[in-house]
């Protein structure tokens, strides 16, 4: 079956770090974020890849961070949005729409703060303030990118991970994955420079 996605990222990083994530190390799967923070909180395992909050969660704990996987010079998507070429052919209208309030979703979410916070918060279950504003400082100023682009390297980075599984991905070009026009047509439009503009930071 498939891996999860955080076996395929910590293979990556691992790679990234000069070792052999079979040979080097060993994966234990425990379940979702809360699971994994309670396997390190009683040593049954030693590293995980976290995201935030709970990774703050986890620092709060006493546990340390040891890296910050965004600075590490890996194209990794972590949250995609994907539609076949046929649907995005047969229902342009509504795709270019719900890309506008995806775009403009994310440039509210980086100029609203209080907003941001709330809003992690509900879906992270907690109303921890501190762990809550960390999250919301990495999310919109670092780990966001704003406007999005996804770029071929990024593709061919996902298709390495899955070629684990399916060989043939190793092979395939980038280009088949991601279509670039709509979000050219809302730079042409002026759609981002309005957004630019009405959420100043």
């Amino acid at each position: 079956g498939r891996q999860s996605a955080g076996l395929e990222q910590g293979s990556m990083y691992a790679e990234a770090w000069g070792m052999d994530p079979e040979r080097d190390v060993k994966h234990i799967q425990t379940g979702g974020l809360p699971e994994t923070l309670a396997a390190m909180k009683i040593g049954m395992i030693d590293a995980a890849p976290m995201t935030h909050p709970t990774a703050t969660l986890a620092r709060k704990a006493g546990l340390h961070e040891l890296i910050d996987l965004a600075d590490l010079p890996i194209e990794y998507g972590h949250t995609s949005i994907g539609a076949s070429r046929r649907f995005l052919e047969e229902h342009e209208r509504e795709a270019k729409a719900f890309l506008k309030a995806y775009v403009e979703g994310l440039y509210y979410f980086r100029a609203n703060r209080d907003f941001g916070m709330k809003t992690i918060g509900k879906y992270a279950r907690t109303g921890d303030q501190d762990v809550l504003a960390e999250a919301y400082e990495r999310y919109a100023h670092k780990y966001m990118q704003i406007p999005p682009k996804l770029h071929p390297r990024t593709i061919k980075a996902m298709l390495e991970q899955l070629s684990v599984t399916f060989p043939e991905a190793r092979t395939a070009n980038p280009q088949r994955f991601f279509q670039a026009q709509f979000m050219e047509d809302l730079e042409k439009d002026g759609f981002l420079q309005t957004l630019e503009k009405s959420y100043r930071r």
